[in-house]
């Protein structure tokens, strides 16, 4: 049986990860939405149509996820913030990783944002880095500097 911590989000294995370089008190809050067709990646609905939007979010979502366990994050250092989708659904798709899982709360995306770096505080965390599916570009130097 595979470790979780040496797959990747698709499931696939990987190398074994380094250490992690985050400690205990540090979290990386990974904001998405779950990639329903018709909710998510509205504005390119008209060129990829519902079904081709979710998949984008759903690639998006996973490359991210890829990026930050390749980086030697951990996966317990990770929470997915994200709005849609039930706990059974995203078990099914990112479960495997270890990572865990906190639903969006607030009116707007500031508010959210905020409530999440308040939870992860109040879980005793002494620092969250916040960081969206949408950054294709996303090296390990960026979570590093983050947290500097």
């Amino acid at each position: 049986m595979l470790d979780p911590a040496t797959m990747n989000a698709s499931g696939r294995a990987t190398h074994p990860l380094p250490s992690s370089p985050l400690s205990s008190k540090q979290r990386i809050l990974l904001f998405g939405r779950y990639p329903t067709p018709g909710r998510t990646k509205t504005r390119l609905i008209p060129a990829l149509g519902p079904v081709g939007a979710a998949d984008l979010q759903r690639r998006l979502t996973e490359k991210t996820l890829d990026a930050l366990l390749q980086a030697g994050v951990t996966a317990a250092s990770i929470v997915f913030c994200h709005s849609g989708g039930t706990q059974p659904q995203l078990q099914r798709w990112l479960g495997c990783t270890g990572i865990g899982f906190d639903r969006q709360q607030g009116p707007d995306l500031g508010a959210r944002m905020r409530n999440a770096f308040c939870n992860a505080l109040k879980l005793g965390c002494s620092q969250a880095l916040l960081v969206g599916t949408d950054i294709p570009g996303l090296s390990p130097r960026h979570m590093h500097d983050g947290f500097e």
